[in-house]
């Protein structure tokens, strides 16, 4: 067997394969949706009036596309209690193409910091925590 023709092959079907995974038309769609965390933010904390603290838990590789998870840490008082929220594709029609969507509510459970970047609202201001 000839195995320079055998790697011939394999190498014109490796560039084959490369050629038609990006050189396809998919490259002339629509730019994804994303929510970026300015967005949250902001509805985070219209949502919410006048508690203590607000936290809000992105993780690291956050880019805001649909069926991505954030956290969010309320404090009224002396109780906290941490909300996990996914990002939603809502219906074609509306303005915001993204929502989200609260899934899961623990009661004094904190995350922990260094696993994601977080952002403290205290006097109407967000704030890097580190």
């Amino acid at each position: 067997m000839n195995y320079r023709r055998i790697l011939y092959i394999a190498f014109v079907m490796f560039i084959l394969i490369w050629c038609w995974q990006n050189l396809s038309p998919d490259d002339k769609r629509e730019e994804m949706a994303t929510m970026p965390q300015e967005i949250v933010m902001e509805q985070m904390a219209a949502q919410y009036d006048k508690p203590d603290r607000l936290i809000l838990y992105f993780p690291k590789d956050y880019r805001g596309m649909a069926g991505e998870v954030f956290y969010l840490t309320v404090y009224q008082g002396p109780e906290f209690y941490t909300d996990k929220y996914r990002i939603v594709n809502q219906d074609p029609e509306s303005d915001l193409p993204l929502d989200f969507s609260r899934e899961e509510s623990w009661e004094n459970i904190q995350l922990p910091i260094n696993k994601f970047q977080v952002y403290s609202l205290e006097d109407d201001k967000w704030e890097e925590q580190s």
